[in-house]
């Protein structure tokens, strides 16, 4: 027992354990509509992801099925993958409140506001793609992507949602008796995702 207790002193002095607070969000909207490029400028995207406040890692479940080699004795085998197709997101809000004017300029994007016509797949999803970094120690947060590696020079762990859109923009009350500060949750809907251990590792 001393040895697995000195193991672990020694692996948590030398690397330390994750921190929940340690992440950054790079969000790309690639799939800009006629005269959008100024709605969504790179300066604009990059100060929304430092404003990102929370986050979720994807669940991932693998469903199976019962397998019968004879009666009594059954086997699972895998059938197929199943996860949440919605990522939800938290944002501090800046005092001109450009984070909710983003997310609704991509939400009219999505459903014209005049018109109420759904717009084409291709031009509000298409190749949109979020990806959320989980930093070491070393990291308090800014620009990074996943050729970004810590200080052991492994690349960073991050999680890529690819087609995403918006499909929520929840509320913002607004009251004189509070001074919290104002944050904004949304919700968006995405195809599929993959890890770093999808696209890069194997075992």
């Amino acid at each position: 027992m001393t040895d697995i207790y000195e193991g672990f002193l020694t692996r948590i002095k030398n690397n330390g354990i994750a921190s929940s607070n340690r992440f950054y969000v790079r969000i790309n909207v690639n799939a800009l509509g006629s005269g959008s490029a100024s709605m969504f400028p790179l300066q604009r995207l990059r100060d929304l992801s430092v404003m990102c406040n929370s986050v979720s890692l994807p669940k991932r479940s693998i469903k199976t099925l019962d397998f019968v080699v004879k009666p009594g004795n059954v086997d699972k085998i895998a059938d197929y993958q199943e996860y949440d197709h919605d990522l939800s997101m938290t944002f501090y809000c800046s005092p001109d409140l450009n984070e909710r004017r983003f997310f609704e300029n991509w939400a009219n994007m999505v459903i014209d506001p005049v018109t109420k016509q759904p717009n084409y797949y291709d031009e509000y999803a298409k190749n949109n793609v979020v990806t959320v970094f989980v930093l070491p120690k070393m990291f308090s947060g800014g620009l990074v992507d996943e050729r970004t590696v810590d200080y052991k020079g492994n690349p960073l762990y991050y999680v890529r949602f690819h087609e995403c859109y918006p499909t929520s923009i929840d509320e913002n009350e607004l009251s004189t008796g509070s001074s919290e500060l104002l944050q904004l949750k949304v919700t968006l809907s995405y195809k599929y995702f993959t890890t770093i251990s999808d696209e890069s590792s194997s075992i």
